[in-house]
């Protein structure tokens, strides 16, 4: 939110006022990302429920209670779980709620200020592609939670809309185009390019050396390993050259 710019708005005064109101609301919503990590940890997983239908949505039990592997001709049925005792459905979407809407009020009060004062001027003062991805996973996550917890659905889409909001902090993303720029790129692809041309050569010389050698090199639980196994083929051997790097 911090920018050099050649001319202001209109009403300053009104547009320093929405930015101050962003500015605090950004602060809530590094907390909110915080807390939509942790709940992810804490809430029951979507595989659960479809076992564990019994159970209340606002009833705390142990995991073992939610999460029940079902037994199969006598083998244990143990899933070997934490033993952490997972946040009832009811109080999860409580949370869920209350942390999307602090997400979702910075994304409109950023929206509010990029459209009333900013783009008169043709000036992205923030990245309104942005802007709009954040509400759609917003509000998705919080329809996708709802699902969850009052239709009992076994199937979640939370992973796509937390992981989204997760990429549009601005960390993140500068983490990320500071991998994956030309440069970066550039350096790996050379890398890259030298280690295949290694495998490449050496599961030439592998196959030059063992390919038609069919001795016996040693025994394998009573059957007979050939010298060449591995190395019949440039195939073959450049996937040996791949499992032993």
């Amino acid at each position: 939110y911090y920018q050099v710019l050649e001319s202001y708005p209109k009403d300053l005064q009104e547009a320093r006022k929405q930015h101050l109101h962003l500015l605090y609301a950004d602060r809530w919503y590094g907390r909110a990302i915080l807390a939509l990590i942790i709940l992810t940890y804490f809430e029951v997983p979507a595989w659960c429920h479809k076992e564990s239908a019994d159970n209340a949505r606002w009833t705390w039990v142990p995991g073992s209670d939610w999460c029940k592997v079902p037994s199969h001709e006598g083998a244990e049925s143990n899933p070997f779980l934490s033993g952490i005792w997972y946040l009832p459905p009811g109080y999860s979407f409580v949370a869920e709620f209350i942390i999307e809407i602090i997400i979702l009020r910075k994304y409109i009060l950023e929206y509010v200020l990029d459209c009333h004062h900013f783009e008169p001027m043709s000036i992205e003062f923030s990245t309104r592609m942005n802007t709009k991805l954040g509400c759609f996973f917003a509000v998705g996550s919080v329809l996708d939670t709802a699902a969850f917890v009052f239709l009992g659905t076994s199937i979640r889409l939370t992973f796509i809309f937390r992981t989204g909001l997760l990429f549009l902090t601005p960390s993140v993303q500068h983490v990320f185009y500071s991998v994956f720029n030309r440069k970066m790129m550039g350096e790996f692809v050379s890398v890259a390019v030298f280690l295949m041309g290694i495998m490449f050569f050496v599961a030439w010389i592998g196959v030059t050396m063992f390919g038609d050698s069919t001795d016996v090199a040693f025994k394998m639980d009573g059957n007979n390993v050939q010298a060449n196994r591995g190395f019949s083929t440039i195939s073959e051997a450049t996937y040996t050259m791949f499992v032993a790097g």
